[in-house]
């Protein structure tokens, strides 16, 4: 119904010689207007932290990143009869920009798979 009142609206406005700029101009302001709206009744999201950056970094479920603290420092221990080192660090690069390097360090002393 609301298709066809503009329809005819439209239509009677070509009949009469009018301008139709506004029909161009009407769907812009309703849109600038709901955007400004939400934008400023929405919360604003919490900042991206390095403790976000480590868990995000080490959530994969079911992968050798599992393995390794989901928190920043160096967990020690054995591992199929080996003593291993596994370290989780994070680094801010930018304002909201994190390296996170998970390193592991194998039974000689060498690092083997680093990530």
């Amino acid at each position: 119904m609301l298709y066809a009142c503009i329809d005819l609206w439209i239509e009677r406005r070509i009949d009469r010689e009018k301008s139709t700029k506004v029909l161009l101009i009407i769907p812009l302001i309703l849109l600038l207007l709901s955007w400004s709206i939400l934008e400023a009744i929405s919360p604003s999201l919490p900042p991206f932290t390095k403790e976000d950056a480590i868990e995000f970094a080490t959530s994969g479920e079911g992968t050798d990143i599992d393995l390794f603290p989901d928190k920043a420092g160096t967990w020690k221990g054995t591992f199929e009869g080996y003593h291993v080192q596994r370290s989780t660090r994070a680094k801010k690069l930018n304002k909201e920009l994190y390296l996170v390097t998970l390193k592991k360090t194998g039974p000689t002393g060498n690092e083997k798979d680093t990530m």
